[in-house]
């Protein structure tokens, strides 16, 4: 699971996503903010967070324009500055003395920010 996740990190910070990727996610993003506002308690949480950290409430529609407006440049440039930074890693379970040790793991995301770097998994 770990590569998995690994491969998947390296493709974001080595190419932006594809637009048809990019227009699902969007989408469903879309959808569960519009699903979760349309029960009571959500709604109260969200005034509530927003007022407490911006001042004010936004409509649902700000939000909605807001997250169609995200291009594949954006989310490429904000993967690679969430990964450029030293990474928070925890593991559970079986296994676990199996999984790849956290400087392997980091060494591997710190390479596909080199843009003399191409994605290969790890092996």
């Amino acid at each position: 699971m770990v590569d998995v996740a690994i491969r998947e990190i390296g493709y974001l910070v080595s190419y932006p996503p594809e637009s048809i990727e990019l227009e699902r996610a969007k989408t469903q993003l879309q959808s569960m903010l519009f699903m979760n506002l349309e029960q009571r308690p959500v709604v109260f949480e969200d005034v509530a967070r927003q007022v407490l950290s911006v001042g004010k409430r936004q409509q649902a529609d700000y939000y909605f324009n807001r997250i169609r407006r995200v291009q594949a440049e954006d989310v490429h440039q904000i993967a690679r500055r969430i990964f450029s930074t030293p990474l928070a890693l925890a593991g559970l379970g079986k296994g676990l003395n199996q999984m790849r040790s956290y400087t392997e793991i980091s060494d591997t995301i710190q390479r596909q920010l080199s843009a003399k770097t191409r994605w290969r998994i790890l092996g």
